[in-house]
């Protein structure tokens, strides 16, 4: 056993099965590249953006100044998973569908327009790519068979992003005033007691209420002002059609065929050898 499996065993079975090798080595990436025709060429759009930090419309950054300065605006991890996460969802990738009319573009023959949407979702998910880079920006990439479509289906996915991330943000801040301005007519309410104030304790007290209502005032209208207010991302470049095919990639495709088959053929006349010396 030892002495069949020696390097001069397989050497000896590849020399005794040398045309069969070669066959096996060109046929395989011929195969190979032939079964590619038959699939469409795709041109690829994408960009790169930079997510909005979504901590700086929360209050909580407001209520401390001593940190404000260390936040960038530009988002983290979490950020970036949120633009992932939204740009996935079922509801995007159909509202994309509607809009592009991209069931008729991927031939789907489907007579229910609300499932011919869903299968040109389904289709559409497979051809969009997310790819958080080491500089903790995002490149989103679409392809299709057609340049302009791919630009045209990645820009529309943006749009959907923006809108979805701004309405979240729109009910956030909602909430965040709504609860100031609770607060606010409290504070006045208290501070309203003081207006006859007579004794020093007494406008001390409402001096300290009337720094806290200015206070209150302030922290709403920055709220509202946020610097990310009405943004969910920074768009690094403008969206392209696609210039060149980039799949197939048949060249590639070919050179690991070629690989693969090299070690297929090599397996395949050890394989003649073992079942010879059994024989």
């Amino acid at each position: 056993m030892i002495e069949f499996f020696s390097i001069q065993s397989i050497i000896n079975a590849i020399k005794g099965q040398w045309k069969t090798a070669i066959i096996i080595v060109l046929l395989v990436p011929v195969l190979a590249v032939g079964i590619s025709f038959l699939f469409p060429n795709l041109y690829k759009s994408n960009v790169i953006v930079y997510p909005a930090n979504n901590y700086l419309n929360d209050r909580n950054y407001y209520y401390n100044n001593s940190i404000q300065n260390l936040y960038s605006q530009y988002g983290g991890d979490d950020d970036i998973d949120k633009i992932i996460e939204i740009g996935s969802i079922k509801n995007v990738l159909e509202a994309i569908c509607d809009s592009l009319n991209l069931a008729e573009h991927y031939n789907i023959n489907e007579s229910n327009k609300n499932l011919a949407i869903y299968k040109a979702g389904k289709k559409l998910d497979d051809r969009i790519q997310f790819l958080h880079t080491k500089n903790n920006a995002l490149e989103i990439s679409v392809w299709d068979t057609d340049r302009k479509k791919a630009a045209d289906i990645l820009l529309n996915l943006l749009q959907n992003i923006n809108t979805y991330i701004l309405n979240l943000q729109e009910q956030r801040v909602a909430n965040e005033v709504y609860l100031l301005d609770s607060k606010i007519q409290l504070i006045k309410k208290e501070l309203d007691l003081y207006n006859n104030a007579t004794t020093a304790a007494a406008n001390i007290s409402k001096q300290a209420i009337a720094l806290q209502l200015a206070e209150t005032e302030k922290l709403k209208i920055s709220i509202i002002a946020s610097p990310n207010a009405g943004r969910a991302f920074y768009q690094a470049n403008k969206i392209y059609t696609g210039i060149k095919k980039d799949k197939p990639n048949r060249l590639l495709l070919a050179i690991f065929s070629s690989i693969a088959g090299a070690i297929f053929a090599m397996l395949y006349t050890i394989f003649r050898q073992f079942y010879k010396g059994i024989k």
